[in-house]
């Protein structure tokens, strides 16, 4: 009995990683496809650097993160262990946040070509989506929080620290991009205080419950803000 469920958690372990590996896959190969019809759209995030390769390398180092995660016990079960309960719930965190963004728009108004349109909004957004769980959240985070818990032994407090710090990465690229280097404005501000939110929420998520519900509620949210309310805003606000 204890060797059948011994290869079945080894079974059900590998297939996570499955799982992972075959989304990397996607991220990259849908990165690449998409850069050679639209190379602009990247060009923001990776400058001359090939998307695809970018992706790969922030794959490839997120999974020796997670893996890094659990060797070191951070959790009782692998961090890339799929429940629905877990996906339902940030699937359904989005709403507030994209509701403010909407809210923002209306009232503040960003630029008419913060989008990118369909049909290469989906391949787009699905790469960059899988990009920042993994090279701005996964990858800080374990590096944060395996630093103080192997110098402190206080997991708490490393939990803290690396939900905190990696926060603040997405915010203040997106204050930078916002002002292109020169005065801030109070829409950047915003942007960069509602940016955090979200990025804490997720890291918070990532600590609890594992990567897939921060990826879910990565798509989710760049699904409604970016893709339907992106389709919706230029009828409506130009």
């Amino acid at each position: 009995m204890g060797t059948d469920h011994s290869r079945a958690s080894r079974l059900n372990i590998n297939m996570q990683w499955v799982a992972f590996i075959g989304t990397a896959i996607a991220a990259v190969g849908l990165a690449e496809l998409t850069a050679r019809v639209h190379p602009e759209f990247f060009y923001p995030y990776f400058g001359a650097i090939p998307p695809g390769l970018a992706i790969a390398v922030a794959a490839i180092l997120s999974a020796f993160a997670l893996w890094g995660l659990d060797q070191f016990g951070y959790r009782p079960h692998s961090i890339l262990q799929f429940h629905l309960k877990p996906v339902l719930l940030a699937l359904g965190l989005t709403v507030p946040f994209v509701s403010f963004a909407i809210l923002l728009d209306i009232t503040m108004r960003f630029g008419a070509d913060i989008n990118v349109a369909l049909p290469w909004a989906a391949g787009f957004y699905l790469s960059i989506a899988f990009f920042v769980e993994t090279a701005i959240h996964a990858v800080p985070f374990a590096a944060v929080y395996l630093l103080l818990d192997k110098l402190f032994g206080y997991r708490r407090m490393a939990a803290a620290f690396a939900i905190v710090l990696p926060s603040f990465i997405e915010p203040m690229l997106q204050i930078y991009y916002a002002s292109e280097g020169g005065t801030v404005s109070a829409l950047a501000l915003m942007v960069g205080v509602h940016v955090f939110a979200i990025n804490v929420t997720q890291l918070l998520l990532f600590w609890r419950l594992g990567f897939w519900p921060i990826l879910t509620f990565r798509l989710t949210y760049y699904a409604l803000w970016h893709i339907a309310w992106g389709e919706v805003r230029l009828a409506v606000l130009f």
